[in-house]
C-alpha cells in the first residue's frame, strides 16, 4: 500500500481493515436498536368478555405488525450492509474517517493479545517518530497525528508512549489538549493491588516522565493555574507549593526567596529531592 505524506493516509488505512471484515456474518443489533414506543402510550381498548382479550387499537396494531416485519428483515442483514457503505463514505471525508477511526482503534486494542499489543505499540512509536514522513501534516486540519492520538487516549488499559515523544508531537501538529488528556490518563490511573506488585521501574519512569512532560504543555500553554494545581500533587516539599502559591497571588519576591532556600537546602545535601522537582526550582528561582 502506499501512502503520500501530504495526504489523509489513514483513510487507506481504514479501507484496508475494512476489507478484510468477514461480511457473510450476520449483523448483531443492540438491544437498544429494537425499541419502539411504550405500549401504555396507546389507549387499550375495553376488554372483551367474551375471549378475555385486549381489543387492540388500529394505530397499535399497525405498529406491531410492521415492527415484526422490521425484525424479520433485520434476521437477513450482514456486515456487508455496513461495511461497504462506510468504506465509501470514508473516501474523500476526512470527518468520517476521523470520527470511524476514534471508535474502531480502542475496541480492536481491547481484543487483541498483550504480545499484539507490544506490536501494535511499538509499531505506534515509529510512526510518531518518523518526521521526515509527518512534517506535511502540520498544516493540516485534522491530521493523521491528531486522530492518532485521539484514538489512543480512548484506548482501555492506556497504550504506553514515550511522554517525552507525545509533548513534541502534540507541540508539533497541534495536538496539545488531546496530548493533555493522555498524560492524565497516565498517571491518573487507579492501579489494583496486582497492578502495584508488578510495577516495574520501566512503569515508575514512564509515570515520572508522564508527570513532567505534563507540566511541560501546561506552561507552554501559558495554563499557569493548571501547572500549579499539577505540582501540588506532585511535590514533595511543602516549600515548593509555597512558592507556587505566591507566585499565584503575584508576590515574586517571596516566591523566589522560597526557591532559593529550597536550593542551598538540596545543595547541603538535608534533603532528598528528585531532578524534576530541582529544575522547577531553578527555573522559577529566575522567572
Amino acid at each position: 500500500m502506499f501512502l503520500s505524506s501530504n495526504s489523509f493516509w489513514l483513510e487507506q488505512i481504514l479501507d484496508a481493515f475494512l476489507a478484510v471484515a468477514v461480511k457473510q456474518r450476520p449483523l448483531m443489533i443492540p438491544l437498544d436498536g429494537v425499541q419502539t414506543r411504550p405500549v401504555l402510550s396507546f389507549e387499550v381498548g375495553a376488554v372483551l368478555p367474551q375471549a378475555g382479550a385486549v381489543q387492540l387499537p388500529a394505530e397499535l396494531e399497525k405498529l406491531v405488525t410492521t415492527h415484526q416485519a422490521f425484525l424479520r428483515s433485520m434476521c437477513t442483514v450482514s456486515v456487508e450492509s455496513i461495511v461497504d457503505p462506510l468504506r465509501r463514505l470514508c473516501v474523500g471525508s476526512r470527518t468520517i474517517s476521523h470520527r470511524l477511526w476514534v471508535e474502531l482503534f480502542p475496541r480492536v486494542w481491547d481484543i487483541l493479545s498483550p504480545e499484539q499489543r507490544h506490536d501494535l505499540t511499538k509499531a505506534s512509536i515509529d510512526i510518531l517518530k518518523n518526521e521526515s514522513f509527518l512534517t506535511a501534516q502540520s498544516t493540516q486540519r485534522p491530521n493523521v497525528i491528531q486522530v492518532i492520538l485521539e484514538g489512543i487516549t480512548h484506548c482501555s488499559p492506556p497504550m504506553r508512549l514515550p511522554p517525552a515523544l507525545v509533548k513534541y508531537v502534540s507541540k508539533s501538529y497541534c495536538g496539545w489538549h488531546t496530548a493533555i488528556e493522555y498524560l492524565h490518563t497516565i498517571i491518573s490511573r487507579p492501579r489494583s493491588e496486582m497492578d502495584l506488585a508488578m510495577l516495574s521501574m520501566d512503569d515508575e519512569q514512564t509515570t515520572e516522565s508522564s508527570w513532567v512532560a505534563l507540566g511541560d504543555l501546561y506552561n507552554m500553554l501559558s495554563e499557569d493555574d493548571y501547572f500549579c494545581g499539577l505540582w501540588r500533587r506532585k511535590a514533595s516539599f511543602g516549600d515548593t507549593n509555597a512558592a507556587l502559591s505566591y507566585e499565584q497571588i503575584g508576590n515574586w519576591s517571596k516566591a523566589q526567596e522560597l526557591f532559593l532556600v529550597v536550593q542551598n537546602k538540596a545543595r547541603t545535601g538535608s534533603i532528598h529531592y528528585t531532578e524534576a522537582e530541582y529544575n522547577l526550582w531553578q527555573e522559577h528561582s529566575i522567572k
